[in-house]
């Protein structure tokens, strides 16, 4: 069984959002351009895995992450995230180091649109 999951994913700027996702993590890739502000990205290493981007009101964000990103390798992934200085108003709220517990390390990030994410690299296949 195949199982695709598509958050959607809102800010007021959708492009900074685009360019977050897709030029600053380099994490997914632009799959449809529909127009007014709203785009399908899908993740460069599972196409299972997409987001719905689109213009909305960032006011509704929960402090809580929205989704999570399992990547196979985190530490090179933190430390280009960590010397970044992200054009996109992004954040890295990971400040240090990453976070390891005993299923993997993570680490959390803030989008453009005050959108809460976390990356990971789990210890499990």
């Amino acid at each position: 069984m195949l199982i695709s999951i598509w958050p959607h994913v809102q800010a007021p700027d959708s492009e900074l959002l685009v360019k977050f996702y897709v030029s600053e993590l380099s994490l997914f890739k632009i799959a449809s351009d529909y127009g007014m502000g709203s785009y399908l990205l899908v993740a460069n290493e599972n196409p299972s895995l997409g987001l719905q981007i689109s213009p909305g009101d960032s006011r509704e964000i929960s402090p809580r992450p929205l989704f999570t990103i399992a990547v196979q390798e985190i530490d090179s992934l933190f430390q280009r995230l960590k010397d970044l200085d992200f054009s996109s108003g992004a954040e890295l709220l990971t400040k240090e180091s990453f976070f390891d517990y005993p299923a993997g390390k993570s680490m959390s990030l803030k989008d453009p649109g005050g959108n809460i994410l976390v990356i990971e690299q789990p210890y499990f296949d």
